[in-house]
């Protein structure tokens, strides 16, 4: 039984030491989408700036939860781009001047997606995403793909066989 068991535990660490290093030998990819390594491929040079004497800016009561605060005082934020038309509500405070910073950054998303088109900041951030989860899904499906490897090797009962030439080292009896 215990030689069983200690040809159990050396194929175990053959497969697991043959699966790393095929791991480590794919191709290496961004583990961490961290919003940093998005943000270094980003090119923000074709952002727009905002004009104050574009923006027509108004303020209305707010509604919503809040209390008297929000229902009394005009925290409610307008904005309008005289030359584009656009138009930019935004109530997501209670303080009139985080709204009116909100505005403005929303504004310029908007003004940014409606001028550049693909080549906004958004949009780039978009596909990058996707670039990252499509090989992130590329390196899973060759994990899984190297674990079924494995398991139908261990089922056949090839025992140290290795796993990048489907090779047999030495016959080991399953154990059962």
């Amino acid at each position: 039984m215990k030689r069983k068991l200690d040809h159990y535990f050396s194929f175990s660490m053959l497969c697991l030491r043959q699966l790393f290093s095929l791991e480590s030998n794919l191709v290496s990819v961004y583990r961490l989408a961290s919003k940093k390594s998005i943000k270094a491929r980003i090119d923000y040079s074709s952002v727009p700036k905002l004009d104050e004497n574009d923006l027509d800016e108004n303020f209305a009561h707010g509604s919503g939860p809040g209390g008297q605060k929000v229902n009394k005082a005009h925290n409610c934020v307008t904005l309008v781009h005289k030359p584009t038309g656009i138009v930019v509500k935004n109530h997501e405070f209670r303080e009139l001047k985080l709204n009116r910073a909100r505005a403005r950054e929303i504004m310029l998303t908007k003004l940014d997606n409606f001028l550049n088109g693909e080549r906004s900041v958004e949009a780039q951030w978009k596909r990058i995403e996707a670039e990252i989860k499509m090989q992130k899904e590329i390196e899973a499906s060759k994990r899984r793909e190297l674990r079924k490897k494995v398991k139908q090797l261990w089922e056949k009962g090839n025992g140290q066989a290795d796993i990048e030439t489907g090779q047999d080292r030495e016959q080991i009896e399953p154990i059962k």
